[in-house]
């Protein structure tokens, strides 16, 4: 949890652009099996909503499920 306040924060960034950075800034300095992790679950989520047609998970949905979790 050492790094929740600064994911949070990124958040609050109003300007995509400079959200985007400071997410990616970030991400880059997350343990590598924190990293890992979160690499194979975006690839999960990804996989998931590339079949949205057949599963009605689109990254709204994931983002609805996952997101409070």
């Amino acid at each position: 949890y050492s790094m929740y306040e600064d994911f949070a924060d990124i958040g609050k960034i109003k300007d995509t652009r400079e959200r985007v950075l400071q997410l990616c800034t970030t991400i880059r300095k997350l343990p590598l099996v924190n990293y890992t992790t979160l690499k194979f679950m975006v690839a999960h989520f990804v996989a998931v909503s590339r079949h949205k047609q057949q599963n009605t998970m689109d990254s709204n949905q994931l983002a609805k499920v996952f997101a409070t979790t």
